[in-house]
């Protein structure tokens, strides 16, 4: 009984666990993922006022670029894009329907994470609007907390083997409690029904 008590409850720990994983990492995800995008927001308005639209446009993105290691695209107003610090321009299709395009169109200042289509990699982007029209767009590469989920791998499986172990020994100490007085019930059934069978059997 006891070991099936402590097999129960052992399914049911590692079920929680698994679960609390998951959760903890999506939560962490999205909490990066949003400083991520805010940190980008105040670069890109960095970099919009920093632009001059007299200028060559693709001598300014690929300056503005290098200046914080991250992507510079400088979108018109219709979604043509005019510069990019890391692809021709030229071959890159219109952008008006661009996540964080729609959403500067709307606020002033948009952002988002998806797969760039001209890359092949997921981003993580802010769009500003530009004064006069248009759009300066500033991107990373971004893998969220999932991309370093292989290096941390090992310091994950010594933390979950520990809490196993204790929630192991836990779970046994719990089990053999609860078994215990059950057992020592049916113990007393047992022999309250070998007393009885024995009076009925009993000639006097």
């Amino acid at each position: 009984m006891r070991k099936t008590i402590l097999h129960h409850m052992l399914v049911v720990l590692a079920a929680g666990l698994f679960l609390f994983c998951i959760l903890t990492a999506l939560i962490v995800n999205f909490r990066i993922s949003r400083r991520t995008q805010d940190d980008l927001a105040v670069v890109a308005s960095a970099r919009a006022v920093a632009y001059d639209r007299s200028a060559d446009a693709q001598k300014q993105a690929d300056e503005l670029a290098a200046e914080g290691g991250v992507r510079v695209t400088v979108i018109s107003e219709d979604g043509t894009v005019l510069a990019d610090s890391e692809t021709d321009a030229a071959q890159m299709e219109n952008h008006a329907q661009r996540e964080e395009i729609l959403r500067a169109a709307a606020e002033g200042v948009g952002t988002a994470v998806r797969s760039s289509g001209t890359l092949g990699e997921q981003q993580a982007y802010a769009a500003v609007r530009l004064d006069g029209g248009g759009y300066l767009r500033v991107g990373v590469a971004y893998g969220g907390v999932f991309t370093d989920a292989l290096s941390l791998m090992p310091a994950f499986l010594v933390a979950l083997a520990a809490s196993f172990f204790v929630a192991t020994v836990a779970a046994n100490r719990f089990a053999r409690s609860i078994a215990a007085p059950i057992q020592e019930l049916s113990k007393g059934f047992a022999e309250v029904r070998a007393g009885g069978a024995f009076l009925e059997t009993t000639d006097y």
